[in-house]
């Protein structure tokens, strides 16, 4: 069930991020990459949170808080 929720996430920030390409430039470029990454926007694959810090040079949990915070910039921007 929580898979499913997931991929429906990922398939509606994409679809969002390609609509909305301007909210996602406007992005700083941490955020930016976590949410492309996270949710296969570059290269259709959702990459896990250690494959993003590992490009960024973070961590794990620091990933997890841009992710947070990037979402919730998409959400307030969806209104």
């Amino acid at each position: 069930m929580l898979e499913w929720i997931y991929w429906l996430i990922r398939d509606a920030l994409f679809f969002f991020g390609m609509v909305s390409g301007g909210l996602i430039r406007t992005m700083p470029r941490k955020e930016r990459v976590v949410i492309e990454m996270r949710y296969g926007m570059l290269d259709g694959k959702a990459h896990p949170q250690h494959e993003v810090a590992t490009v960024l040079g973070i961590s794990r949990s620091y990933i997890s808080r841009i992710e947070k915070r990037a979402v919730e910039t998409l959400r307030r921007g969806m209104t």
